[in-house]
């Protein structure tokens, strides 16, 4: 799992949170978050290119796995890894803006590493990722 470090107090209910002056859409929070430093979560397979989004990086290397590639992109938040198919061009150095799936975001506490109650990931025993 990819982890962004965030900074950030969030009502219960939010549904985003701001990245870079960005307003990034996430699963519901089931919690009231008091400011404090989080770390937004998210797998390979849940990230892609898009021109137009405002997480941006530059592109630190490439691994190819048959019909898919893992890209390695250096942000200012830390190293995301994307999982695309093979067919998609890329450089090393190339920068890029990168799109996060919202539906399978999920925020943890950075100090303690608990996942934050969410429509993702519930006290309840929801799913992790």
């Amino acid at each position: 799992m990819n982890f962004l470090d965030v900074r950030a107090a969030l009502a219960r209910g939010a549904d985003s949170i701001v990245i870079d002056g960005d307003a990034v859409a996430m699963p519901a929070l089931h919690e009231d978050v008091t400011e404090s430093d989080l770390l937004l979560g998210v797998r390979p397979e849940h990230v892609s290119f898009r021109d137009a989004a405002h997480i941006r990086g530059s592109v630190f290397g490439v691994e190819y796995l048959g019909t898919t590639q893992v890209v390695t992109v250096t942000t200012a938040r830390g190293r995301v890894r994307a999982r695309l198919p093979a067919a998609v061009p890329v450089r090393p150095g190339e920068t890029v803006g990168l799109a996060l799936r919202p539906d399978k975001l999920s925020l943890f506490d950075r100090a303690s590493g608990r996942a934050l109650r969410s429509a993702l990931h519930d006290a309840a025993g929801g799913a992790h990722g």
